[in-house]
């Protein structure tokens, strides 16, 4: 019977003992330190000596507040340990001098019975416990253990079964409190040290991969232990799982790598066994996972490139096919896109072999050349973007000579003193185009090959140029010269540079992301601007150059010609987008540098939000004055629903106002409530109200918004409250001459007396004249 009253104490001491401190509360008169009852043992069991006693003394702490009556119950758990005696000292004895009970029912036997003791003192006169700014020592407790070694321990703490264990005090007027308890207390044997636990770091490392890729960066865990250092060793069997070292002692860091060759896609799992003869808590497990991706999928386009070619007047030419596959693994969802309007893809998206009709139409185009790119895309893809250029040439039914100029052509100086370029000469009209090449001068032109020619062919032009600076520039002029063409003579220029080092254009990123957020950018925020840098990859120093861009998406922070190197910031449009992508480009040209012109590909990427919404009003209430009786108003100043975030945030109205009528009850940010009033017998006065904007995934929803009608009858009442006298006089006197005094209330079109829109000395004269010359009633009234 005993053991069991032993064990059901223990787990109601565990209960109190988990709840006491919480249960803390402190005198609210009481503005000293947390009144406090602990205890000191200045003996406890020695094994080693055979020492098989242990004392507890109790000390209170009260700076503050006397206390007539203290109460509290405690327990013990060792079997082994009986109470010899207990006694209040003499301090505690004369401030509690009506009764000191130290004994479960104040009776030694029922204290060993139940392992349980109590203090409960109370005084009959005088202030009890008086305050002190020290603890004071008010009992001690006394046992003895029939078995000890150095591995028992005793557990000591508060427990209450009865009106008179409750841990409280009471004060002088009679006013209860809880002291803080500074338990609970573990005791064990003098020699007793605490055991060595391991402690890792981590309790899981998590590593990524591709198959077929490269193996993920290492990492480490720590290995640690609470005491003494002890010796440790892993243990794990995964043939893809590595680590290092594989022995050590704490403290350790281990460096754990996974090898991935030979793994397909999919998520493993093991764990790496820390052990430890020495530690309490050996062993511990580290574990590990290994999530691996399949294969990404890579972007194949054939043919890689179009010409078309249309005589003006005549059909659109055919239609032309090209193929998209997916050359690596995984799926390819593709889609194209370009920029053009005279051309047309269909389909624009696919997902792996896909097939993309490229048609032209010609309508409106001169002769000419046009250019676009058709761009097909995959964020997933290893290549993302690809590009497929195409070119459309728009011809004459005639022969028309079509010549390049081999404007900004380098020529190096280990060429000289001869060298040659070529230029093509196509017929970008009909029928047949017989040519002939003849140079302007002969100056440093040597020859042509062929004399003449049927295009399209190529002209050879031969140079002699025995000495050239660094630096120096030569201009040629060819004429091409045709029976048949209907611009004969066509002239083109051969511009050259003479260097030893050319320039090269370098851009900081081939691709530059745009990331705009869908619907809104965020309160008061723009969006996202991104940069780049121009810079000479070769020589030839300096390098001038110059961009060039066509885009409804972005604009560029730009100087229009430059010397490198050169930053520019690219700022997007907030264009209310869905969300996708666009792609467009800026081009930098170089007249000297031998990739001129170089292409920045600008990725428009609009994005949905990625932080939680949060709504934003731009003030927290309305005031709506409307006139008495003056039907429907619409008040062009409303309130306008921001999210402080980027990202989209749906909102609606969550009341319904009798007299407010706006124009949008929902919609997304951001929004603008435009009101229209329509108080129908509302006379004289201010009617407040109030209405939610509510946005179920915004972090604050929903926000109070305070709505004030506010009803004037008379122009020239400008204190509102229904008459004009000469008072309201008083008060337009001061606004408009002294400016000083309160505007016209409740809006400014009250003290407009004239109905012109102004406050102004007209509107003094017109209010003098109806209150004291002609009475007749001012303008609107």
């Amino acid at each position: 019977m005993k053991s069991k009253l032993l064990l059901t104490v223990f787990c109601m001491l565990m209960l109190i003992a988990s709840s006491t401190s919480a249960q803390f509360t402190q005198d609210p008169d009481d503005l000293g330190a947390a009144d406090t009852i602990y205890a000191v043992f200045p003996v406890i069991p020695d094994a080693t000596t055979n020492k098989m006693n242990l004392q507890m003394d109790p000390y209170i702490f009260n700076d503050a507040n006397d206390i007539i009556t203290a109460t509290s119950g405690f327990a013990w758990d060792n079997p082994n340990m009986q109470m010899d005696s207990a006694h209040f000292t003499p301090e505690a004895q004369s401030a509690f001098n009506l009764l000191q009970f130290v004994y479960t029912n104040n009776n030694i036997d029922s204290t060993n019975f139940y392992n349980t003791f109590v203090i409960s003192a109370s005084r009959i006169s005088g202030n009890g416990l008086v305050a002190s700014p020290t603890a004071k020592h008010v009992a001690s407790y006394y046992w003895t253990f029939s078995g000890w070694d150095t591995s028992d321990q005793v557990f000591i703490d508060t427990l209450a079964w009865s009106g008179g264990t409750i841990l409280k005090f009471v004060g002088t007027s009679m006013e209860q409190w809880a002291p803080f308890w500074g338990g609970d207390y573990l005791i064990r044997d003098t020699a007793y040290s605490e055991p060595s636990n391991l402690i890792l770091s981590e309790d899981t490392l998590f590593f990524s991969g591709v198959q077929d890729g490269g193996n993920p960066q290492s990492q480490t865990f720590e290995i640690t232990s609470d005491n003494d250092p002890i010796s440790f060793n892993l243990v794990e069997n995964a043939a893809w799982l590595q680590k290092n070292p594989t022995v050590g002692t704490t403290p350790t860091t281990v460096f754990v790598s996974v090898n991935t060759l030979g793994l397909t896609a999919g998520t493993y799992f093991d764990s790496i066994s820390v052990e430890s003869v020495e530690a309490e808590n050996s062993p511990q497990f580290l574990y590990v996972e290994l999530e691996i991706a399949p294969p990404p999928p890579t972007i194949g386009v054939s043919p890689d490139y179009f010409n078309f070619t249309a005589v003006a007047g005549d059909p659109n030419p055919a239609s032309q096919t090209f193929t998209i596959d997916n050359i690596g693994e995984s799926v390819l969802n593709w889609s194209v896109s370009n920029t053009e309007t005279w051309l047309d893809l269909l389909p624009t998206s696919g997902t792996d072999f896909g097939e993309v009709s490229v048609s032209i139409d010609i309508t409106g185009l001169a002769y000419g050349d046009y250019y676009d790119i058709i761009v097909v895309t995959d964020p997933s893809a290893t290549n993302d973007p690809v590009e497929v250029p195409v070119h459309l040439s728009v011809v004459s039914s005639l022969p028309v000579i079509d010549v390049d100029s081999v404007n900004f052509s380098l020529v190096l100086m280990s060429e000289l003193p001869e060298f040659s370029r070529k230029f093509e000469v196509r017929n970008g009209g009909g029928g047949t185009l017989n040519f002939i090449p003849m140079p302007e001068n002969l100056v440093r032109i040597d020859s042509l090959r062929p004399r003449e020619s049927t295009a399209p062919d190529s002209v050879e032009v031969f140079f002699t140029v025995p000495f050239a600076n660094e630096g120096h520039i030569t201009t040629d002029v060819v004429h091409i010269s045709s029976t048949e063409a209907i611009n004969s003579p066509c002239s083109t220029v051969m511009k050259f540079r003479y260097v030893t080092e050319p320039a090269v254009i370098e851009l900081s990123t081939d691709t530059l992301v745009l990331d705009v957020y869908e619907c809104d950018q965020g309160f008061e925020l723009d969006p996202m601007s991104a940069n780049f840098t121009v810079t000479n990859g070769g020589g030839d120093d300096p390098m001038n150059a110059k961009l060039t861009w066509e885009s409804e998406l972005f604009t560029v922070d730009y100087v229009s010609e430059f010397t490198t190197p050169q930053e520019y910031i690219v700022q997007p449009f907030d264009l209310g987008l869905p969300l996708g992508i666009l792609y467009d480009s800026i081009t930098v040209i170089a007249e000297w540098a031998t990739n001129s012109p170089k292409h920045l590909i600008v990725k428009y990427n609009v994005i949905p939000g990625d932080m939680t919404p949060e709504i934003v009003l731009l003030k927290s209430g309305l005031e709506v004055p409307y006139r008495e009786n003056t039907g429907p108003y619409e008040q062009h100043e409303g309130m306008f629903v921001f999210n402080t975030y980027g990202g989209c945030m749906a909102w609606e109205l969550g009341e319904d106002i009798d007299w407010f009528v706006p124009e949008e009850t929902s919609g997304d940010v951001p929004g603008d409530l435009r009101i229209l009033a329509n108080p129908v017998g509302y006379t004289l006065g201010e009617y407040p109200s109030t209405f939610d904007i509510v946005a179920p995934d915004a972090s604050n929803s929903p926000v109070q918004v305070l709505l004030r009608l506010q009803v004037w009858r008379y122009h020239g009442d400008w204190d509102w409250n229904g008459m004009v006298d000469g008072a309201d006089l008083s008060y337009m006197i001061h606004f408009i001459f002294l400016l000083t005094g309160p505007h016209p209330m409740p809006t400014q079109i009250v003290g407009d007396c004239t109905c012109d829109g102004y406050i102004d000395g007209a509107d003094v004269s017109r209010l003098i004249d109806h209150l004291f010359i002609s009475l007749e009633p001012v303008c609107g009234n």
